[in-house]
């Protein structure tokens, strides 16, 4: 295994403005992405209260509860010490994982946590938070495979109407096991399919719900790592955010306008608008016969829309008091919830999260809090021995192919090929035939009947060089076929369906050619190298 460190951002995007601290967006943001902000950042954690103790016992059962291993029980000792902070990430349940950016995600906040702690002499522990109280099952419920020829789609049937969170939501077993089976199949047969194919079903047999599913498999993707989980929706969790829902319920009026404030400045800078801004939203869900609901704030009540049900401030604090909680948060509230209930030195998102929290800064400070330092993740695209091979034969590189595919390579394939250029050959003749049967019909006498012939006659001669030229075309594509293939294959690792690998493929199809440690094995020499890793920073893994 070899990477190579590169950068891949859109120069004129959002997130290459972030990493390059444009002095424009610094308005939008507490903290820039330096050392010197790391010590004001700690600063500002060590009068905060929080209790560790009880989230220690928290995170315990919870990692326990999602079968988390590794080194879970030393990392909550550590995080009870009462300097020690986090680096804090999180991601939806996904099947199987969802999309490679899941664990791209959490090689990133292991190396954070790493890197801060070795700099500043505290224990910094990586958190990843499991948003399982997430209710959208169109987004956790499919993922996709590649056997580097095409790409599979791999789908658990549900009930999309459903507003079941991912954390309450049971799965069909057998449908679940039809869709695995079905998705292994697709796969070449390796030294690994046997094992991974056990463990699979072994995951499906033991989880009751999609985030203990997604748990599992990430801890087996990860068995050794150093990072803990939280489940959101966890119930003993919910309980300790109680106090913290209730300050949201009183400060709904600042949340709302200082969300609003944000949001308008970073769209009239040029931005748009990474979040909806609806003024009436008020940012947290309530828990409705095991269904969630978002309220809005309207003529001074809480609504819930779905129901017609409304609060006051008063009622929904006092319906607050109800066990369990009901209430959850939505994308503005939960960066400001994981604040006050960690010490979070920095958080780690993608380039739309970064984006987003953009528009967050007067909602932390609305709980006086600042915003924790924001990086974005690194992101990853792994590329096989025939990817690579692929690449050396055409002189590409992975850069180039994931900016501009590989339709030009084979467009110039096939032009290399041609005698004559066929394109403008059938481009000639098509309009030398149209002239000729204008021609001819000038000819003939203007009557319905010629006419009517003559038309004919037209179409079926159109007709007749339009399937012509799709032989012709055929034909070269056979003759050319495996520099197709092998392009084809290439675009199908590293832009599988034109999107990139990192955001489309499942990790599954990499563990089945590579094995189990794939993922930890990247992660460990990144470790060894984490100084020299900047922030963004596209990895290509050559395996």
């Amino acid at each position: 295994m070899k990477w190579v460190r590169t950068n891949t951002n859109d120069p004129e995007s959002f997130i290459a403005a972030y990493i390059n601290k444009e002095e424009r967006l610094a308005p939008f943001f507490d903290y820039e992405m330096s050392q010197t902000a790391e010590h004001q950042r700690l600063k500002e954690l060590e009068p905060l209260n929080f209790d560790r103790e009880t989230l220690g016992a928290i995170l315990s059962d919870c990692n326990e509860n999602l079968g988390r291993g590794g080194e879970t029980a030393e990392q909550i000792r550590r995080f009870k010490q009462t300097d020690s902070a986090v680096v804090i990430g999180g991601q939806q349940s996904g099947l199987l994982g969802g999309p490679m950016y899941t664990a791209h995600k959490m090689i990133s906040i292991v190396i954070e946590a790493s890197r801060l702690e070795q700099t500043h002499g505290i224990p910094v522990i990586p958190i990843f938070w499991i948003a399982g109280e997430d209710h959208d099952i169109d987004e956790v419920n499919h993922t996709y495979f590649t056997d580097g020829v095409s790409t599979k789609k791999i789908r658990v049937p549900e009930r999309n109407a459903e507003k079941t969170p991912v954390s309450e939501r049971s799965f069909s077993k057998d449908e679940a096991l039809e869709a695995l089976l079905s998705a292994v199949k697709f796969l070449p047969e390796t030294n690994v399919t046997a094992e991974l194919l056990k463990a699979l079903k072994g995951d499906i047999a033991e989880a009751s719900t999609y985030t203990e599913w997604f748990a599992r498999w990430m801890d087996k993707l990860f068995p050794d790592s150093p990072i803990l989980f939280i489940d959101a929706h966890d119930e003993r969790l919910r309980e300790f955010e109680r106090p913290y829902f209730q300050e949201m319920i009183r400060k709904n009026a600042e949340i709302r306008s200082g969300f609003l404030a944000k949001g308008e400045a970073l769209n009239n800078s040029g931005w748009g608008e990474p979040i909806t801004l609806d003024p009436d939203n008020a940012h947290i869900f309530i828990h409705v016969d095991g269904e969630r609901h978002l309220l809005k704030f309207t003529d001074g009540y809480f609504l819930n829309e779905q129901t017609g049900r409304y609060w006051t401030e008063h009622e929904l604090i006092e319906a607050a008091e109800e066990r369990p909680l009901k209430l959850s948060n939505n994308v503005v509230t939960r960066p400001v919830m994981q604040d006050l209930v960690f010490p979070v030195l920095t958080f780690i998102g993608g380039p739309g999260e970064v984006k987003y929290w953009a528009v967050l800064k007067e909602v932390f400070h609305a709980f006086n809090h600042a915003m924790p330092i924001v990086k974005p993740r690194l992101q990853f695209t792994f590329i096989p021995r025939r990817a690579e091979k692929t690449l050396g034969r055409y002189g590409l590189s992975p850069g180039h192919v994931i900016r501009n595919g590989v339709e030009e390579e084979k467009q110039r394939i096939t032009q290399d090929s041609e005698t004559v250029n066929e394109a403008e050959l059938f481009a000639d003749t098509r309009l030398k035939l149209d002239n000729t049967a204008d021609w001819l019909n000038e000819q003939l006498p203007d009557e319905h009947m010629f006419i009517n012939a003559s038309e004919k006659f037209s179409y079926r001669l159109r007709k007749a060089l339009a399937e012509f030229e799709k032989e012709i075309k055929a034909g070269r594509e056979q003759q050319n076929s495996h520099h197709l293939n092998r392009l084809n294959g290439l675009a199908c690792w590293l832009i599988p369906d034109g999107v990139p690998q990192e955001r489309r493929l499942n990790a599954v199809p990499l563990v089945n050619l590579y094995g189990w440690d794939v993922f930890e094995r990247i992660q460990n020499e990144l470790l060894s190298h984490q100084n020299t890793i900047e922030p963004g920073d596209h990895i290509f893994v050559y395996l």
